[in-house]
């Protein structure tokens, strides 16, 4: 739970209390630059993705999605309907350390402007 606040909602599954967060990033509806962009055949693959996908498939995914245009954690956390947090963390840092992608700003990377975009691998 982020920031001491409890935004989902518990329920009760098997005498298991669960917690189903009631909005996965701070964006609300469909990312309206990127319709006309995404291709078809990379929409049905994250449309594929589940919540137990490889990493490397997700980690693939992020990388074409920044090839087109660079997005912000934000951003890449609504496609994948993922926590930002957790796709940051889980992805993003571990991708621009290992230099499949780069920081649009940088000199501050804690920039609230940030995006990701795929460096250019040449070689």
């Amino acid at each position: 739970m982020e920031s001491g606040r409890f935004i989902g909602k518990m329920r009760r599954n098997d005498s298991i209390r669960t917690y189903q967060p009631a909005n996965l990033t701070t964006l609300p509806g469909p990312l309206p630059t990127m319709a006309d962009k995404i291709p078809d055949e990379l929409t049905a693959k994250i449309q594929a993705l589940g919540k137990r996908s490889p990493p490397s498939d997700i980690q693939q995914v992020i990388e074409r999605l920044c090839l087109i245009q660079p997005f912000s954690a934000d951003e890449l956390a609504h496609i994948l309907q993922q926590n930002k947090k957790w796709v940051k963390r889980s992805y993003l840092s571990s991708m621009v350390r290992d230099g499949i992608l780069e920081y649009t700003i940088p000199d501050n990377p804690k920039h609230p402007s940030q995006a990701y975009r795929a460096r250019n691998r040449t070689g």
